[in-house]
């Protein structure tokens, strides 16, 4: 399990179970009469049918036995806190704490867990506008602030070739766009691409910082490419280069810009046979940018990519060796 798919898995249980606010009760330490045990029920009862949801989830179904949930969770320790809760009315929410060894029990695997997942979140992230656009689950957000994700899928583990190819066809790329956009668009950019986050599990996936622009604008080449891969019956590899350029957006920019003779034909090649290089790289090593692996999980799986992947490199054999 990659540690942002447990950060999330982790995330999930918390709301699921009322972790937040089960603490928050009992660091209440403001006195009310006949007011705090029909809260507490309340909070035990819900945190348990979160539990219940919890538990039929194969991965937050490990999260919960490696916190030991499951001893909590259990009928008989379940059902003997919930009568001394019952049967004892405190005008304090502490002082069920010092009154019940289970509770007690029951407070500390909560506060555990918020306390394992604000760990996590310090140790994974350095910079707080990744961490807030992760926080909203919302990839696409936190490519147009600059943190651009790709996620490299692999039945096992990824092979160092396969790795350090992606990664450096990631850094050709960006090198591309930026002096393609700084020359055409006449944009300074100070800032160097810098890898913030590489997350492994079944998965790899690898964070990068950029300029807005350039972020934005690897995410759109790769999308591009991705459509155009997914759209063809069969695929020619002779014929790619060509129609590839008619699908990339940025090829069109390159083309405009060629034309009104603000680069020479010799540089636009040159760009335009690096971008589809090293686009047909990433994606043939079965990689996509975050946001786009994300949508295809939501309308297939992992073997899309994998088989489209295979087909490229199958085909292309095949069109060599013919």
């Amino acid at each position: 399990m990659q540690k942002l798919e447990l950060r999330q898995n982790l995330k999930e249980i918390i709301e699921k179970t009322k972790s937040k606010l089960i603490t928050e009760f009992f660091n209440n330490n403001k006195q009310e009469p006949n007011t705090y045990r029909a809260a507490l029920l309340k909070l035990i009862i819900d945190s348990k049918a979160g539990y219940d949801q919890a538990i039929i989830d194969e991965k937050q179904s490990r999260i919960l036995n490696l916190f030991s949930a499951n001893d909590l969770y259990k009928t008989d320790y379940y059902s003997s806190i919930i009568q001394f809760i019952s049967t004892n009315n405190y005008d304090l929410p502490v002082s069920y704490l010092q009154n019940s060894k289970q509770i007690n029990s029951f407070y500390t695997y909560h506060n555990t867990l918020i306390t394992s997942y604000n760990l996590i979140n310090d140790l994974l992230f350095q910079d707080d506008k990744l961490q807030e656009s992760l926080e909203l689950e919302n990839y696409i957000e936190a490519e147009n602030n600059g943190f651009l994700s790709f996620e490299i899928t692999s039945e096992n583990n990824i092979d160092f070739k396969s790795f350090s190819v992606v990664v450096s066809n990631i850094d050709e790329l960006a090198k591309l766009v930026t002096e393609i956009i700084s020359t055409i668009d006449k944009i300074k950019f100070n800032e160097n691409p810098k890898l913030i986050l590489a997350d492994s599990g079944s998965n790899t996936v690898l964070s990068i910082k950029l300029p807005k622009e350039i972020s934005k604008s690897i995410s759109k080449i790769i999308d591009d490419a991705w459509l155009y891969f997914t759209n063809k019956s069969r695929y020619n590899l002779a014929k790619i280069n060509s129609n590839l350029s008619e699908s990339l957006e940025i090829i069109a920019k390159i083309k405009k810009a060629e034309v009104e003779k603000i680069v020479s034909p010799e540089q636009a090649e040159l760009w335009r046979r690096g971008i589809i290089n090293s686009t047909e790289a990433i994606i043939m090593n079965n990689t996509l940018t975050k946001s786009k692996s994300e949508e295809i999980v939501i309308i297939s799986n992992q073997k899309l990519l994998q088989e489209t992947s295979t087909k490229l490199l199958t085909e292309g054999k095949d069109e060599i060796s013919s």
